[in-house]
């Protein structure tokens, strides 16, 4: 794989900095992972050892960071107000976030709806 290890996961971190600073192209790359390349690409890099291990490293290291910074608990779970103080440091950030969230309201709220429609029973999503 080019660009294998730390220098891949390095790269791809900062593909996702500069989509946090331009939250207007989330659907642009919601509609990429539609691509057979794009989906090519990614079972490459989830298959590589090298590339898998700098990014589990690099997980760790963000993780250390949110938690030194009282975002997360001791688990990796988000604190109460996490949200609104990282929100506070990147406004770009929180627009990005708040569209993912939306997009996963409504998905929540199409498997409420699909379930109800065919007597799925189960948890309902609304």
């Amino acid at each position: 794989m080019q660009g294998s290890g730390a220098a891949a996961v390095e790269k791809a971190m900062q593909g996702w900095d500069e989509l946090a600073n331009n939250p207007d192209s989330m659907a642009e790359l919601m509609e990429s992972f539609n691509d057979p390349e794009v989906k090519a690409k990614a079972r490459e890099m989830i298959n590589d050892p090298e590339y898998m291990k700098a990014a589990k490293k690099k997980l760790e290291e963000m993780q250390r960071k949110a938690q030194g910074a009282g975002l997360l608990d001791k688990n990796g779970q988000p604190l109460p107000g996490a949200a609104t103080q990282a929100a506070g440091a990147n406004p770009a950030a929180a627009a990005l976030m708040q569209q993912m969230l939306k997009a996963q309201q409504m998905t929540q709220q199409a498997q409420g709806m699909a379930q109800a429609a065919y007597g799925g029973g189960g948890q309902q999503y609304v």
